[in-house]
């Protein structure tokens, strides 16, 4: 053995039989603690869920499911008495899409009520481009409501003569927006009016609109609280998403809606096969 010189070190082994040492209460304190908040973390993060889904998974049994149908869907050659495309489109959808309106225009065109012309325009130096003109052929009169209203907001007019291009209404940013106000109004007004004839229980696009407000309101709430508590705030953006997921089918017809609603889908199994 040599004496340790200046800057050397000492290493020291010293063992201990078992039970030398136990772990105070305090020890066992801040163990429950912690499985107690891991715990809480967890039931926070999926009881928002599961109670957003089996909510509303009642309120759509309740309030939101269709009755029952015929079963079979059987072809039909011709739509409901009193549908036309639009309406026929929101009772499927529960909204007005864009095909239905540009179908709208075809049917129109169909019935005489509009001339839709092809224009070729030549290009010196650069291939032809093809535009369309639309024209009021027909006092649309003796329409419905909502396709008197579609001429009127594609072609901003009822007087027999007037005109408009294609290339004019994409190629201005006011014009499409104006169009797409006068298809989302004419939505709205269609929904209600299917409403009030007994196709909905009630206007879908109010329904929706309801259940989507609780959903964007649940997930600023959860984004809020993410920033506090992290697995609550996860949660409640979860029982957003369910809550808006669950919107789409909470508008429900009425029998007449659904008998409609399945002559539709006959006549839709025609087109396909004709």
């Amino acid at each position: 053995k040599q004496p340790l010189g200046a800057f050397q070190t000492l290493t020291v082994g010293v063992s201990f039989n078992d039970g030398t040492f136990e772990l105070g209460p305090e020890v066992a304190h801040e163990k429950l603690v912690k499985k107690i908040e891991l715990a809480a973390s967890i039931a926070a993060g999926i009881l928002p869920a599961l109670l957003a889904f089996f909510i509303m998974h009642k309120r759509w049994r309740d309030f939101g499911n269709d009755p029952k149908g015929r079963g079979v869907i059987i072809p039909e050659y011709e739509p409901p008495k009193g549908f036309n495309v639009l309406t026929s489109n929101v009772l499927l959808e529960q909204k007005l899409s864009t095909k239905a309106f540009s179908a709208a225009i075809i049917e129109l065109a169909v019935g005489g009520y509009l001339i839709i012309r092809e224009i070729s325009n030549k290009k010196k130096l650069r291939p032809d481009t093809i535009d369309y003109e639309l024209e009021i052929a027909k006092n649309p009169t003796g329409l419905s409501s909502e396709l008197a209203e579609a001429i009127n907001a594609v072609i901003g007019g009822e007087t027999i003569g007037t005109k408009v291009t294609i290339s004019k209404i994409t190629s201005s940013a006011s014009e499409r927006s104006a169009i797409y106000k006068k298809i989302t109004k004419l939505s709205s007004d269609m929904a209600e009016k299917l409403s009030q004839a007994g196709y909905f229980v009630k206007n879908p696009q109010k329904v929706r609109n309801g259940y989507i407000g609780w959903s964007v309101g649940a997930l600023v709430l959860g984004g809020f609280i993410a920033f506090l508590f992290p697995p609550l705030g996860v949660g409640l953006l979860i029982a957003g998403v369910i809550i808006g997921l669950f919107a789409w089918i909470m508008p429900a017809r009425t029998e007449a809606g659904v008998a409609a609603h399945d002559a539709l889908l006959g006549l839709k199994d025609y087109i396909k096969l004709a």
